[in-house]
């Protein structure tokens, strides 16, 4: 018999044995209530129930509904964008190219008709234009209305994403994607790319022995920018990219006029500087210990102010040359080819700078962005610069660059005003809802604060209700399921001991309450639910088990004595005898707990005369487990002649 649990349990042989104070222990009464603060109830108390209504309404406010509003903040006024899967490179770019003006305006002044996107019949005879599911500069054109003209605060770009046919989970290298795409139509090159982002330049070879000059012409969408280990500005890299090499040794140059290798000298020259000039940042080297490529975490100061025109040719006259810091994109993750990407981007109008991670945009509150302080020293840096060892792409626009408001096209405002109205109307229904959410919200706290005051059970007068519904009411006092204590009786109609600690007591005033609001049954008041029959026949079985225990101590000890008085005993009846004693102690208690139940269904009346369900048969018993029932100790050890068997 465990001494912890029912250690009274030797004194009772009956149920006129069975005290007040055996019944509290049992049916676990003698925990007091548990004080308020606590993060959930406890699990072998019933009296703990103050905690599972302080869980749901200890807040004065009503939770915040899941439900967000889909229009723009007031203080950022700019829209975020869905990210479908792997599209970050995608949103980034979207983010730069529409803050661009420059940019925008060429894309509304794309006509789809003249474009040949579209035939002119159906484009008149169309009320509410949408652009074809193949157009890409009409997905895009789209886009950028949505998200200048919209009041939506994120955007979807999956339809422009499906016509690029981009694989939406697979991550992709940012700039390779700006290359394609801003060469995969002619009205894009043409009014775009060479216009707002290319840069042409001379590279330029001069002999050092007879100064001859060998220029060939080229350019380029994006100004490549090598790291070395040690950090250096943006400045300092482009001027040493800019004044070249000293090719000699074995990379000596073959001069015509000498006709022979010479020492030469290899500069570049800017012919042309666009509005934009776009920066990349090479971070990837091949490690050859790893046999890999790798990530470069070299800082960069990047100076908000750049100056080119030192760079330029002699004959060349740019229009373009003092550049200011528009956009800076951000690589996050350790491997090359994974991690994210998230844009920062200076607004022209106000200045301020604005963070764009897919849907989310945040106002930086700063004009600069310092990263990486605690391994470089913000100290080493110049005041109007930044320093990043994650920057991917720095962006800078042209000072001298003319302003243009670009116009939304008139194809577009119907489409776009159209979405605006269905947004508000929506708005407008979710507000309603949250209003009535919020008032039934409080209707519910001020019930639940009087029930908080009266539920607690300080009394006797006390009923059990389950545990699992009151969770459901606290959460929920609106719902609509009934109490429902008949999975906790035991055979004689009462509060089965076993499954207390799946109920809670109230007070009799607060089941008054939940029993005539709710409903079921039935109801288990404190005093008359607890099942003495119930403890005194598992103070029995408890008695069986130490009493089984010693036996078998003494029979163990028996066999081993020599000398003592021999049986013969099956092997198979000595290795169960504990089992099968158990098991017929327990189905008498069963059988007498059944006659008990009959006894008084008889004496009340009650469904004496409704046919009773069938009870399910009991399980077969296992091939090596004997059936308790039939068994017949030391049967198996028989032969046909009622002796002991040879074999």
């Amino acid at each position: 018999m465990s001494k912890n649990k029912w250690p009274w349990a030797k004194e009772v042989k009956g149920v006129d044995d069975v005290r007040p104070t055996h019944l509290e222990d049992a049916y676990c009464l003698v925990s007091k209530p548990c004080n308020r603060g606590k993060h959930r109830p406890c699990k072998y108390n019933p009296r703990c129930v103050d905690v599972v209504l302080e869980r749901h309404w200890a807040r004065d406010e009503a939770p915040r509904s899941k439900t967000q509003t889909r229009l723009k903040d007031e203080k950022v006024l700019f829209a975020g964008l869905k990210n479908a899967g792997a599209l970050c490179y995608c949103n980034v770019f979207l983010q730069l190219w529409f803050h661009n003006p420059h940019f925008r305006d060429a894309i509304y002044k794309w006509h789809p008709v003249e474009d040949g996107e579209m035939p002119a019949e159906e484009f008149v005879s169309s009320e509410l234009y949408v652009p074809p599911a193949h157009s890409i500069i009409g997905q895009l054109q789209l886009i950028l209305a949505e998200m200048e003209f919209g009041n939506s605060n994120v955007v979807d770009p999956i339809a422009l994403a499906e016509a690029l046919n981009l694989n939406q989970t697979a991550h992709q290298d940012p700039q390779e994607f700006a290359t394609l795409f801003l060469n995969c139509r002619s009205y894009i090159a043409d009014n775009i790319t060479h216009k707002l982002l290319m840069t042409e330049y001379h590279s330029v070879i001069r002999c050092n022995e007879c100064g001859q000059a060998n220029t060939t012409s080229n350019s380029m969408l994006n100004f490549e920018l090598p790291l070395s280990a040690k950090k250096q500005t943006v400045s300092e890299i482009i001027k040493q990219t800019m004044d070249g090499e000293t090719l000699d040794g074995d990379n000596q140059y073959f001069c015509t006029r000498c006709a022979k290798k010479c020492d030469a000298l290899k500069k570049l020259e800017f012919t042309k500087l666009p509005p934009t000039f776009m920066v990349q940042v090479l971070r990837s080297e091949f490690n050859r210990e790893k046999n890999q490529i790798t990530k470069l975490k070299t800082f960069l100061e990047i100076p908000q102010q750049l100056e080119l025109g030192a760079f330029a040719a002699k004959d060349a006259s740019l229009t373009h040359s003092s550049y200011k810091l528009s956009a800076v994109v951000v690589h996050l993750g350790t491997e090359v080819s994974g991690g994210h990407y998230i844009v920062n981007i200076r607004d022209a109008k106000s200045g301020k700078w604005f963070s764009f991670n897919d849907t989310s945009v945040e106002n930086m509150n700063k004009d600069c962005l310092v990263e990486g302080a605690k391994s470089c020293k913000a100290s080493k840096v110049e005041a109007d610069s930044l320093l990043s060892n994650i920057a991917y792409l720095v962006v800078y626009d042209s000072v001298a660059a003319a302003s243009v408001e670009p116009e939304l096209p008139a194809w577009l405002r119907p489409v776009i005003e159209t979405r605006n109205r269905e947004l508000e109307l929506s708005e407008e229904l979710l507000a309603s809802e949250e209003l009535q959410r919020t008032t039934q919200w409080q209707s519910n706290k001020e019930y639940m604060t009087h029930m908080q005051q009266i539920i607690g059970a300080k009394t006797p007068n006390a009923e059990f209700v389950p545990l699992k519904w009151l969770c459901a009411w606290a959460e929920d006092p609106q719902t609509k399921t009934k109490i429902d204590n008949e999975p906790f009786l035991c055979p004689h109609k009462r509060l089965a001991f076993s499954k207390v600690c799946a109920t809670r007591l109230v007070s009799t005033n607060a089941a008054e309450e939940l029993f005539e609001m709710y409903g079921g049954g039935p109801r288990l008041a404190l005093k008359q639910s607890l099942c003495h029959e119930c403890v005194a026949a598992h103070c029995n079985l408890l008695q069986l088990n130490e009493r089984l225990e010693k036996d078998a101590k003494w029979v163990s000890q028996d066999v081993k004595r020599p000398g003592a008085p021999a049986f013969w005993v099956s092997k198979s009846g000595f290795a169960r005898w504990k089992g099968l004693a158990r098991a017929r102690i327990e189905r008498r208690l069963a059988e007498c707990e059944d006659k008990d139940e009959k006894e008084d269904k008889e004496e009340s009346g009650d469904d004496a005369d409704k046919p009773q369900p069938a009870q399910p048969p009991p399980p077969p018993p296992s091939a090596d487990e004997p059936d308790p029932s039939t068994f017949v100790f030391n049967s198996d050890l028989l032969c046909q002649h009622d002796t002991v068997r040879l074999a």
